[in-house]
Parts: structure tokens; C-alpha cells; sequence
């Protein structure tokens, strides 16, 4: 039988951390199966809540796939991934990949093999006071990328069904690729994904928005569907980006 029970966490007075570690397969993640576990179809909905003004932190571990995630499977698992993804009322987002070891990524999405589905929407706090800025860094170690969308480094299966990304509430937003493989990406898909895409992708800020690619092959940065070497598929979905009052700025790396 498929996973339906849903994720409800509710924070008061502190923020949340999640934090891969130095051990190999030393993962942290918000989700049903990771890894280890059998494969199973799952449709359930993860919701946070932040009842105080506070931050939400992913950063990924130097152990090899010692990676960090909100989100149902995981690298490599092999099954249908469903369910919306829901965080409310955060001020400063950040994800961090990993300097060193490999596979330490950040990730806000269902992963794996499999088809998936769900809603990710990120609301900042309601008060433009306690507002924070969203912030992928990905890491210099190999494949340390950082993501807000379903799929994943080397991934495959559609992503179909009500499935947009929404990021609002927010002061700003920065996406910095780093080593080689080491994406930063803010929609469906990532490098080496298989499968076809589809949901819009929605960003809204009233400052900054900027892509910068690491110096590293395919440290790419993105907002949208898709990556570097996505395999064969359709992509569909609109994308919109809108700062009310600051600057768009798009940055190459150095890398070929």
C-alpha cells in the first residue's frame, strides 16, 4: 500500500537546521524513505510551519552522499514520489552544499528514480519587517548542488500533476553554482535528469535576484525547468521572475 501519512512540523522560538554529516551515507532529511529503505509509492504531504519569525537552514554533509533534504525518496530510490511540500511564514532560507567529500547537496523536492508529483511553495513571513533572503550556494565537492524542485543530480522520471514552484515573501534571492556537477537550480529537474517536466516555476521578490555559475563544469545556475543534460522528454511549464524594485543579474562562471 502506498505512504499517505503526512510531515506536520510546527516551530515556535527557534529555527530549524538540517545538516548532513562526516560519515559516508550520513544524510539528514524531512520525508519518508530514505536511501536504505525499500521502495515504496508514497503520497503525502510535508508542511512546516514557522509560528515565530526564524531560519531555515539545509546544508549538505562532507561524507560521501551524506546530503540534506525536505522531501519523500531519495538519490538513487526507485519509486512513485508524491505530495506537496509546503513552507510557511520562514525568514532567511538557505542552502548550503558541501566543500569537500561528494554527493553533500541541498534539497527542497522529492528525489530519485520515479515518477513524482506535489506542489513546493515557500511563503515568507507576512510581515515585510521579518522578511529574509532565499540563498542556494552549492558546494566545491563534486555533485554538492543545491535545488528547490523535484528530481535531482542524475535522476529520472516524470514530474507531471499539479507541480508548480512558488517562492514569495522573500528580500531577495541569490543562486551560486560551485564544483564540478555542483548545480544550483530553482525548478524541476537538474544534471543528467531523465524524464518529462512540467509545473510553472514562480519567483517574487522586491530585491535582488541573481544566477551565478560556479567555476566548474556544469555548475550551472537556473531558474526553470530542465539543466545540463536533461535526457529526452518535454518540458512544459511557464516561468516567471519578478524583483519590484531591485536588480536581475545573471553571471557566468569560468569554466568551459
Amino acid at each position: 500500500d502506498p505512504i499517505v501519512a503526512p510531515i506536520d512540523i510546527k516551530t515556535k522560538g527557534g529555527g530549524l537546521a538540517l545538516a548532513g554529516g562526516s560519515g559516508d551515507g550520513a544524510y539528514a532529511q524531512i520525508g519518508h524513505t530514505g536511501p536504505a529503505a525499500t521502495s515504496a509509492e508514497l503520497n503525502a504531504l510535508i508542511e512546516i510551519d514557522f509560528c515565530d519569525p526564524a531560519d531555515l537552514t539545509l546544508t549538505g554533509g562532507t561524507g560521501l552522499g551524506s546530503f540534506s533534504l525536505i522531501g519523500h525518496g531519495a538519490i538513487g530510490q526507485t519509486g512513485a514520489r508524491g505530495g506537496d511540500i509546503t513552507v510557511n511564514g520562514v525568514r532567511n532560507l538557505t542552502l548550503n552544499g558541501a566543500n569537500t567529500g561528494g554527493g553533500g547537496a541541498a534539497m527542497i523536492g522529492h528525489a530519485g528514480d520515479g515518477t513524482k508529483t506535489g506542489l513546493i511553495t515557500i511563503t515568507g513571513n507576512a510581515d515585510p519587517g521579518d522578511q529574509g533572503a532565499v540563498t542556494l550556494t552549492s558546494g566545491a565537492a563534486d555533485a554538492a548542488f543545491t535545488q528547490i524542485g523535484h528530481g535531482g543530480h542524475s535522476g529520472s522520471g516524470d514530474v507531471s500533476g499539479p507541480s508548480a514552484v512558488s517562492l514569495t515573501n522573500m528580500t531577495s534571492l541569490a543562486l551560486q553554482g560551485g564544483g564540478a556537477n555542483a548545480y544550483s537550480q530553482v525548478g524541476h529537474g537538474g544534471f543528467d535528469y531523465s524524464g518529462a517536466l512540467a509545473g510553472d516555476v514562480s519567483v517574487s521578490t522586491p530585491g535582488n535576484i541573481s544566477l551565478t555559475s560556479g567555476g566548474a563544469a556544469q555548475a550551472y545556475s537556473l531558474i526553470g525547468l530542465g539543466g545540463i543534460d536533461t535526457g529526452s522528454g518535454a518540458m512544459n511549464g511557464n516561468v516567471s521572475v519578478t524583483s519590484t524594485a531591485g536588480t536581475v543579474a545573471l553571471n557566468s562562471g569560468a569554466a568551459d
